[in-house]
C-alpha cells in the first residue's frame, strides 16, 4: 500500500508540473496578445500601404461619370495642376510680353487684329482658371478638405480670387477707342502670382534645381529689360522720333544703320588697289570728297542687309535698356531734365534689382560649390593626417582613391542619414520600402515574411562602401551583419583568395543565416564563406542586434524565420537534429529583458518549491496518520493475540488436568 500511495503522489506532482507549465504558457500568451493589441493599428496601416492584397480597392464604377465630374477636385501637387499651371504661365508670359511691346506703333498697326485674338484666347484661359481653382483642395487642421462647397467657400474668401476677378475686367474695350492704349491691359498682370506658383511646382519636380534657378534669373532679367526698353521707346515717341539724330538721347534710325556686306562682282578688283594717305583726311573738304569717292568705288562691290523698322526700334531700345540697368552707360547724354530724371531713376532701379539678382546668383554658385569645398577640405585634412602619421604610401593611395570614388558617385554630396533625419519616419519608410522591399522578398528566408516586419528591417539598413579587395566577411568569423548588394560585385573566394567560386551582383543578399541564432546550426553563428569586394561595392547592412530588436515585437514571425532557417540548413545538411530545442534565452536582448526573464524564472522556481513543500508536508501528515493507524492495528492485534494466548493457555491447563485424572 505504501508503494501505491507513493505512485499516486508522483502522478500528482507530475500533474502539478504540467499545470504550472500551462499557467506559464497562458501568461506568455496574454503578454503577446497585449503587445499585439498595442501595435494592431500601426500594423494594419502599414499592411494597407505595403501589402498589395490588403489595399482597399478603388471606388471605380461606384459613381457615374457625371457625379465624378460634378464632385471632381485635385491636389495642388498633382500632375494635372502642374501642367495646367504651365499653360497659365504661358498666358502670363504672353501678357508680360505683348502689353509692353505694343507701344511700338509699327507692330500695333500691322498686328492689332492678331493681338486682339490672342487677348481673347488667353483671357478665356484666365476665366477657366478662375473656375478650376475653385476645385483646388486644401488642408485644414491636418485633414485634406475635398467637399465641393467647402472648396468653393475657401476660394471665394482667398485674396487670390479677388486678383483673378480684377485681372478679368474687360479693359480691352478702351482699345476700340484708341489702339495706342495697350497699357489698359495692365490689370492682366495681377495674375502673375500664378507664375510664382509654377516656379515652386517646377522646383519641386525638377532634377536640375540649379539649372532651373539660373533659367529663372535669366527670364527675370529679360522681362525687366523688355519693359524698360518699351518705356524708353514710349518716351522717345513723346519727345518726337522725327527730331532724333545720332547724338540725341531719344531713339533715332541713324543709330542703327543696315549692315553692309562686301561682294566682288562685275570683274572689279576686291579690295581696290588704291591707297589714301592719312594726310588726305586732315581737311574736311578732302575728307568728304574721299568718302564720296569710297562710296562710289564700293557701290557695286557691296550689298546692305535690310532690317524692318520694328527690328531696329526694339533692338536699339533693348540695348539702351540693358546698358542703363547694368550701369554701363556709353549712351548719349539726356537733353531735357525729365530725360535726366528718368535715367537717374532707371539707373538706381537697375542697381537695386541687379544687386539682388547678383546676390542670388552668388548664393546659387556658393550652394553648388559648397559640397565640393567640404569634400576638398576632408580630402586635404585626410592627406595631412596620413602624412603626419607616416601612413604607408600604398594605403594613402587607397584611401584617396576611395574618397575620389565617393565624390564621383555623389555619395559625399547626398547624405542618406540627413535625409532620414529630415523626413518623418513614415515618409522615409515609404521611400526605403520602394527601394528595398522587392529585394528582400527575393530572399528565400524572407519570401513569405510579414510586410510589417520587412518594413522594420528596411528602416534599420545602413549603407557601407567597400574598396576593391576588401574582405566583407571571412570564414569562421562571428556573424554580426547581413548584407544586400546595392551596386557593384562581391566574390566568394577560397582561404587565400586565389580562386573565385562565384560572383554576386546587385540585389544579392548574403549572411542572413549567421545572425539568426538558429538552434542546431552546426556552424553556430560563424561565417561559412570568404566574401570580398570585386571593386567599389555599395552594401546595405542589417546588424544582428537590429534584427533581433525587430523580431522581439513579432514573436510569431521569429518562430517562422527560425523554422525556415532550419529547413534551409537541413537541406544543406548543416542542421544537428539532436540539438534543435529552442531556448528562450536571447543573448542579444537588453539587460532589462534579461533581468525580467531571470526574475520570472526565479519566481516560477520559488512557486514550485513552495508547492513541493506543501505536498511534502501533506505527505508527512498522511504518512504519520498511516503509521498511527498501523500502530493501532498492531496494538489491537497484539492484544488480541495475548487474549487468545491466555485463553489457549487456560484451555491447555484444563486438558492437562483431565488427562492426569
Amino acid at each position: 500500500m505504501a508503494i501505491r500511495e507513493t505512485l499516486k503522489q508522483v502522478k500528482a506532482a507530475s500533474k502539478l508540473r504540467k499545470l504550472t507549465g500551462g499557467i506559464l504558457l497562458a501568461r506568455k500568451w496574454l503578454l503577446h496578445e497585449k503587445q499585439r493589441h498595442d501595435h494592431q493599428a500601426d500594423e494594419l496601416n502599414t499592411k494597407r500601404v505595403f501589402d498589395i492584397n490588403l489595399r482597399e480597392p478603388p471606388e471605380k464604377g461606384k459613381r457615374s461619370w457625371i457625379r465624378r465630374i460634378v464632385f471632381w477636385s485635385f491636389d495642388e501637387t498633382s500632375t494635372f495642376f502642374y501642367y495646367w499651371s504651365m499653360i497659365i504661365f504661358l498666358g502670363c508670359f504672353y501678357n508680360l510680353a505683348t502689353i509692353a511691346v505694343m507701344t511700338f506703333e509699327v507692330l500695333l498697326e500691322n498686328h492689332f487684329r492678331n493681338w486682339m485674338i490672342g487677348n481673347f484666347v488667353f483671357d478665356s484661359l484666365y476665366f477657366v482658371d478662375l473656375l478650376i481653382l475653385t476645385r483646388k483642395e486644401f488642408i485644414k487642421d491636418g485633414i485634406r478638405e475635398r467637399r465641393i462647397f467647402a472648396l468653393l467657400v475657401f476660394r471665394l474668401k482667398s485674396p487670390q480670387f479677388y486678383l483673378d476677378t480684377l485681372s478679368l475686367l474687360p479693359t480691352d474695350l478702351f482699345l476700340f477707342h484708341s489702339q495706342m492704349l495697350s497699357i489698359v491691359r495692365v490689370n492682366r498682370l495681377l495674375k502673375v502670382y500664378r507664375v510664382l506658383e509654377f516656379y515652386t511646382l517646377t522646383e519641386i519636380r525638377t532634377n536640375l534645381p540649379n539649372l532651373f534657378h539660373l533659367f529663372k534669373l535669366v527670364f527675370l532679367c529679360l522681362v525687366i529689360f523688355h519693359w524698360n526698353a518699351s518705356l524708353y521707346y514710349f518716351l522717345s515717341t513723346i519727345f518726337g522720333l522725327e527730331t532724333g539724330h545720332i547724338e540725341s538721347w531719344i531713339f533715332s534710325y541713324d543709330k542703327v544703320p543696315d549692315p553692309i556686306f562686301v561682294t566682288c562682282e562685275n570683274d572689279y578688283r576686291c579690295p581696290p588697289n588704291e591707297h589714301h594717305p592719312l594726310s588726305d583726311y586732315e581737311e574736311w573738304t578732302n575728307f568728304s570728297m574721299q568718302c564720296e569717292r569710297t562710296m562710289e568705288i564700293w557701290s557695286n562691290r557691296s550689298f546692305p542687309m535690310k532690317f524692318s523698322n520694328f527690328s531696329k526700334q526694339y533692338s536699339l531700345s533693348f540695348y539702351w535698356s540693358a546698358l542703363t540697368l547694368v550701369t554701363l552707360g556709353e549712351q548719349p547724354s539726356p537733353e531735357h531734365s525729365f530725360q535726366n530724371t528718368f535715367e537717374i531713376l532707371d539707373t538706381f532701379l537697375g542697381l537695386v534689382i541687379f544687386a539682388v539678382i547678383l546676390g542670388d546668383i552668388g548664393n546659387m554658385v556658393q550652394t553648388m560649390n559648397l559640397k565640393k569645398s567640404e569634400f576638398e577640405e576632408v580630402l586635404d585634412g585626410t592627406r595631412s593626417y596620413m602624412h603626419r602619421h607616416k601612413v604607408h604610401p600604398a594605403l594613402q593611395n587607397k584611401i584617396v582613391r576611395y574618397l575620389q570614388y565617393c565624390w564621383s558617385e555623389g555619395q559625399m554630396s547626398v547624405d542618406e542619414q540627413e535625409i532620414a533625419d529630415f523626413l518623418p519616419n513614415r515618409l522615409y519608410g515609404h521611400m526605403s520600402v520602394h527601394i528595398h522591399m522587392e529585394t528582400l522578398r527575393r530572399v528565400p528566408l524572407f519570401a513569405d515574411c510579414d510586410p510589417t516586419l520587412l518594413y522594420e528591417f528596411i528602416l534599420r539598413l545602413e549603407l557601407q562602401v567597400y574598396s576593391p579587395g576588401d574582405y566583407i566577411c571571412r570564414k569562421g568569423e562571428v556573424g554580426k551583419e547581413m548584407y544586400i548588394v546595392k551596386s557593384g560585385f562581391v566574390e566568394v573566394v577560397n582561404e587565400d583568395g586565389t580562386k573565385v567560386f562565384v560572383r554576386l551582383g546587385e540585389g544579392t543578399v548574403f549572411g542572413e543565416l549567421s545572425i539568426l541564432n538558429i538552434p542546431g546550426n552546426k556552424n553556430g553563428d560563424r561565417r561559412t564563406a570568404n566574401v570580398r569586394s570585386a571593386g567599389y561595392t555599395n552594401l546595405y547592412a542589417l546588424k544582428k542586434e537590429d534584427l533581433w530588436e525587430a523580431l522581439r515585437d513579432y514573436p510569431d514571425a521569429k518562430v517562422s524565420l527560425l523554422e525556415k532557417g532550419k529547413q534551409i540548413l537541413a537541406k544543406d545538411n548543416l542542421l544537428d537534429e539532436s540539438n534543435v530545442e529552442q531556448d528562450n534565452w536571447d543573448p542579444d536582448a537588453p539587460i532589462e529583458e534579461k533581468l525580467a526573464l531571470i526574475k520570472d524564472e526565479v519566481e516560477a522556481f520559488t512557486k514550485q518549491l513552495k508547492e513541493a513543500e506543501v505536498m511534502i508536508q501533506k505527505s508527512m501528515i498522511s504518512q504519520k496518520q498511516r503509521v498511527g493507524g498501523l500502530e493501532r492495528l498492531f496494538a489491537e492485534a497484539f492484544e488480541e493475540l495475548l487474549i487468545n494466548k491466555k485463553k489457549f493457555g487456560e484451555s491447555f491447563d484444563a486438558s492437562a488436568e483431565d488427562s492426569d485424572e
